[in-house]
């Protein structure tokens, strides 16, 4: 996916907690196919909800500040009418 100037990666992960599901090692598993090194990621966990139940949105980038996804005015987005 595309944010802005970034290119971020995104992984679904299913549940309504992270038991079983280990972020970091999801992430390195991809950065070895990659031949990346971890310390040069990004990497950003948002909980969701949708129409199959609750879980997660992993997000990751080499190139994004995860900050830059946060709202630093701390004022959420007004629902869709």
């Amino acid at each position: 996916m595309r944010i802005g100037a970034y290119n971020l990666e995104a992984r679904e992960i299913a549940g309504k907690t992270l038991d079983g599901e280990n972020p970091f090692k999801l992430l390195n598993e991809h950065i070895l196919e990659e031949h990346g090194v971890i310390g040069e990621y990004t990497l950003v966990i948002a909980g969701t909800q949708s129409a199959s139940g609750p879980g997660f949105i992993m997000l990751t980038s080499p190139s994004m500040a995860g900050e830059l996804l946060l709202d630093s005015t701390c004022a959420a987005a007004p629902a869709p009418s």
